[in-house]
């Protein structure tokens, strides 16, 4: 993940982006997202409150290993 950076303080939108292997299948808080040939994603998040906010990046292939990762972020308006 290129950003957020854990623990940033972010806006109600967040922009969320990095790297994944080309062939997986990518959800960020429970949202299919697109991952591009060269592996590279793009969200954008929207954050309904202020405070502590949780990122979830579920990445899976096809061969059915599937890879979790959290991001921390504090939500300011």
């Amino acid at each position: 993940v290129l950003e957020p950076t854990a623990r940033a303080t972010v806006s109600a939108k967040v922009q969320v982006s990095g790297y994944t292997s080309p062939e997986a299948m990518l959800e960020i808080n429970d949202e299919l997202v697109s991952v591009q040939p060269d592996g590279h994603f793009s969200t954008t998040l929207n954050f309904p409150v202020e405070g502590l906010g949780i990122i979830t990046l579920t990445a899976s292939n096809r061969q059915g290993r599937v890879q979790t990762e959290q991001r921390l972020v504090y939500v300011q308006f």
